[in-house]
């Protein structure tokens, strides 16, 4: 998924006690990381987008 692809989503952010990561939930539109969220993933995007990260050199650093 392009960058642009999730530009100016609007979310909700529910927070946790803390130490618990707060929730974010996006505004349920047809763009597909928020019908993702909603209607789940398959494994194979959750592979492509991982790829994606780690191979923009955005990703978690060794």
């Amino acid at each position: 998924m392009h960058p642009a692809a999730t530009l100016n989503l609007k979310t909700h952010v529910h927070t946790r006690p803390i130490g618990e990561r707060p929730f974010v939930g996006l505004e349920p539109t047809d763009r597909p990381l928020a019908v993702e969220q909603r209607k789940g993933i398959i494994l194979d995007r959750v592979r492509e987008t991982a790829e994606a990260v780690l191979h923009s050199g955005d990703g978690p650093k060794q």
